[in-house]
């Protein structure tokens, strides 16, 4: 594949060939995109970066020392040991150049006015409709993983009749439960966070109340319900800033992709025969 009369190197379209098939691995197989496909994502994926690094390094040839430090501080965050600058030296000035380009590109886009904002909210309010959530800690003894579920059983009526003796809720929780971090509190939540079959108990309770032994796939639970929050529908005040978030971000994606489509429409692209990743 040549790009404006430049052979494209073919360890380039194999290594984007090997990553897009190792992101699949993942995917239920009526999922996964079959090898010609691929080959066809990554030759499109290596002509759009060809194009954009070397637009980059058109409006950015120089590259200052301190941005290159800042780009190498964020890659040795990312990959600690196996980071080695000197080897990717080159890489990290194309980076640099590549996120000055999409920040110029971004920022024609990135204006909203109020006016807008508000007219994307009341298009749909529902869109900002927060569900009912619950505030709920447990007391849990697990029964996967070889658990004896007997003395599961045990320890958790044991931790039921503490309870209703009056112990305080940590202390019980600290000496019974497999998942004793903050008490065992999972914080708020609404309804598809967790398991129906805990979810049926909690939604279920009123604010303070302590529920008796169930089970789910995972154990023996104690539930404490802290809180109910009614599902509600956030005002444009509450939910401006989100929806300025969105418009830009739509507004981002649209940009570049106009521009890469630019890109492509000004180059001359010939993908050969014979440049297979695979």
């Amino acid at each position: 594949m040549k790009i404006d009369g430049v052979q494209v190197p073919a360890d380039e379209l194999s290594a984007e060939f090997r990553r897009l098939m190792e992101s699949q691995r993942d995917r239920p197989a009526e999922l996964r995109a079959d090898e010609q496909t691929v080959q066809g994502l990554a030759q499109q994926n290596v002509i759009n970066k060809t194009l954009i690094v070397r637009e980059a390094r058109r409006r950015f040839p120089k590259v200052g020392v301190d941005e290159l430090q800042r780009r190498a501080r964020q890659l040795r965050e990312q990959f600690g040991d196996r980071f080695d600058p000197d080897s990717v030296s080159a890489q990290m000035e194309d980076d640099v150049r590549v996120q000055k380009l999409v920040k110029e590109i971004n920022h024609a886009a990135a204006r909203v006015t109020d006016g807008e904002a508000r007219a994307r909210f009341d298009a749909d309010p529902s869109a900002h409709a927060e569900p009912e959530q619950v505030h709920v800690s447990h007391i849990v003894r697990h029964t996967f993983g070889g658990a004896d579920e007997g003395r599961a059983l045990t320890q958790i009526m044991d931790a039921q009749r503490l309870l209703k003796s009056g112990q305080p809720w940590e202390a019980v929780s600290k000496r019974y439960s497999d998942q004793y971090g903050q008490a065992g509190d999972l914080g708020t939540f609404a309804r598809g966070a967790m398991v129906e079959s805990f979810e049926r108990v909690v939604f279920r309770m009123k604010p303070g109340e302590v529920s008796d032994v169930f089970k789910t796939e995972f154990g023996y639970h104690i539930a404490l319900l802290h809180e109910r929050i009614a599902a509600r529908t956030r005002t444009f005040d509450e939910a401006r800033a989100d929806v300025i978030r969105g418009i830009r971000e739509e507004r981002e994606r649209a940009a570049f992709d106009r521009f890469v489509e630019q890109l492509r429409a000004a180059a001359h692209i010939d993908l050969e025969a014979g440049d297979d990743p695979g």
